[in-house]
Parts: structure tokens; sequence; C-alpha cells
């Protein structure tokens, strides 16, 4: 049995409309929870870069989530949790302190 055109049609709307709802709920739970948000994207971007730069990658979104404060330990200025955004002036960073030892 062939499909119509109609039947083709109503697929293609049927999983348009279910991208858009996982679409919608990503971005509510990274608006919902900025500071997880800004943790899973940092872990997920810096074990790519590790990857391909060949280093040591053994941290967890939660153990990253747990150690992240709320105000910079140098200035006491609030962040601000942009999830995978650009960061800006009062951002956090994912960083490595002894580069060759990795993350």
């Amino acid at each position: 049995m062939t499909t119509t055109t109609e039947d083709t049609q109503l697929a293609t709307l049927t999983s348009l409309i279910d991208e858009s709802e996982q679409r919608k709920r990503t971005y509510t739970w990274k608006w919902k929870n900025p500071k997880r948000a800004w943790a899973t994207d940092s872990v997920k971007n810096a074990k790519l870069r590790a990857k391909k730069k060949g280093i040591p990658f053994n941290i967890t979104v939660e153990y990253v989530e747990s150690i992240l404060p709320d105000n910079c330990p140098i200035f006491n200025t609030p962040f601000i949790y942009r999830g995978n955004k650009v960061p800006g002036d009062k951002s956090p960073s994912l960083d490595r302190i002894i580069p060759t030892k990795g993350y």
C-alpha cells in the first residue's frame, strides 16, 4: 500500500511537533536550573577538548555542580550562569590547574 501525500504531510507535521516539544523541554530545563545547565554544557565541552588534546578526563556534571560557587571567589560578585550561551564577564569557567594532568 502506498502512502498518500496527506499521510506524508501528517507524519512530517507530527515529527515537527515532537521536535518542537523536545526543544521546549530542553529550554525549560535550562531556564529552571541554569547552574546545572552550565555544568552540563561545560563538562560536555571539556570532555571534547580533552579527547582532542589526548589528555585525561575524569570529572562529572555532579562534581562540577557541587563545587560551583554562587559568587566569584576573587571579586565576590555573583556569577551569571547562561547555560550554553556565550560566556560574559560574570560567567564562571572550568579551568585545568595543571594542564598536562587534564580535567
